[in-house]
């Protein structure tokens, strides 16, 4: 992975808010509720399947967690003299 030069980093971050405000979270957080209702109407014994709806949760809340952090990283590097 390359270094980011700063402009790519506060632009990153802008896009990740201009995300953050629109309907994504919301329909973030209806696929991850969905998930887990899959997960909870799994079968406890089938721990391959259960594994891979674990897995797609997770990588639900990844997304949101990058978003978090670009937007996070920008207003760090903005507020750098």
């Amino acid at each position: 992975m390359t270094k980011k030069t700063r402009q790519q980093v506060i632009d990153d971050g802008l896009e990740a808010e201009r995300l953050l405000n629109s309907e994504l979270p919301r329909f973030l957080d209806e696929l991850e509720a969905e998930i887990w209702g899959e997960f909870k109407n799994s079968n406890p014994s089938d721990k391959d399947g259960r594994e891979v709806i674990f897995g797609r949760a997770c990588g639900i809340e990844n997304v949101k967690t990058m978003l978090h952090r670009l937007k996070q990283n920008a207003t760090i590097e903005k507020n750098k003299k």
